[in-house]
């Protein structure tokens, strides 16, 4: 199941990525930024979810405690994204690929028919677990299902402005990896990748070149999540980072969905308190942070022929 933050196993591993990765003082110049800038992109991951999720979410992007937030298309509450994407056109809202389906009992399906087969589980929905999903997804499916998302979010009137990918489904076999990242090309938008997914994958990235990879950060293991990020926040080098977090109101319906989950609706409301906390926005200020948009990497993605 995710935790606090869903690329936790992949924060600042060594960067020892192919030379044609884009990251740190490289990826600021070519963003146009200032050498010694710190730049932080503070990610909302989950939009469609549910509408405590949803609520969360939309009040955090409006008040600008967060910079940017994805959506997952296949989940119930979409409509409902779709409608403020619709309204707030100017907000950085990417799409959550999604192939998996993790609570017990609040379940979502692939949205493409002709071709599933290898994405579904037992009992007819998307697995519970990225493992299940590197063990038997097939790169047409998963290309097939990824496309439709694509197509189902246009369609809803939304213009995201990159790719991510929900509890690292994509990032469990190379090939898999390739097809995400060829849907980035395909889109001309940034993909979120990681420095532990160019180490642990290195041959899908072939013919990807110039990608920028922005560094994980996030508050380590303390229990303290303000006194985690600024202990994270005071060793930063110049570069550009990105850290997620998980917004929710801790309500009725949000403690049904994740009542597998110990700590859950608690720890989404967490996660929403620390973000529109004076304290936190006045922590990053004082840390020379500076909040940025995925539209502003994009900048930095190679020039299309």
């Amino acid at each position: 199941m995710k935790k606090f933050m869903m690329f936790a196993a992949l924060m600042l591993t060594p960067p020892l990525f192919a030379q044609s990765q884009v990251s740190g003082p490289e990826l600021l110049h070519r963003m146009g930024d200032p050498p010694q800038s710190r730049l932080l992109i503070l990610h909302a991951d989950d939009l469609g979810m549910s509408h405590s999720v949803n609520s969360a979410s939309f009040e955090a992007l409006e008040n600008g405690w967060v910079s940017s937030a994805s959506i997952m298309v296949p989940c119930p509450w979409l409509n409902e994204a779709a409608e403020f994407a619709r309204s707030h056109p100017d907000v950085d809202l990417g799409l959550h690929l999604t192939l998996t389906s993790e609570w017990n009992n609040y379940r979502w399906r692939p949205l493409n028919r002709p071709h599933f087969e290898s994405l579904l589980d037992a009992d007819g929905y998307f697995p519970k677990e990225s493992a299940d999903v590197g063990k038997q997804a097939s790169s047409q499916d998963a290309t097939a299902e990824i496309a439709a998302q694509i197509e189902k979010a246009r369609s809803a009137g939304i213009r995201f402005t990159h790719l991510d990918n929900h509890m690292g489904a994509l990032s469990q076999r190379a090939d898999l990896l390739r097809v995400y990242l060829a849907a980035g090309r395909k889109e001309q938008v940034p993909v979120f990748v990681s420095e532990g997914e160019v180490k642990a994958y290195p041959e899908a990235f072939n013919g990807y070149e110039d990608l920028p990879i922005l560094r994980y950060i996030g508050p380590g293991n303390d229990k303290d999540l303000l006194e985690g990020f600024r202990k994270t926040l005071a060793s930063l080098e110049p570069g550009v980072y990105i850290t997620i977090v998980h917004l929710g109101l801790d309500d009725d319906e949000l403690r049904a969905i994740m009542q597998d989950r110990d700590d859950g609706a608690k720890s989404r409301q967490r996660d929403f308190d620390l973000v529109r906390s004076e304290a936190f926005r006045r922590m990053l200020r004082d840390s020379g942070i500076q909040l940025i948009r995925w539209r502003d990497v994009a900048k930095a993605l190679p020039k299309s022929n």
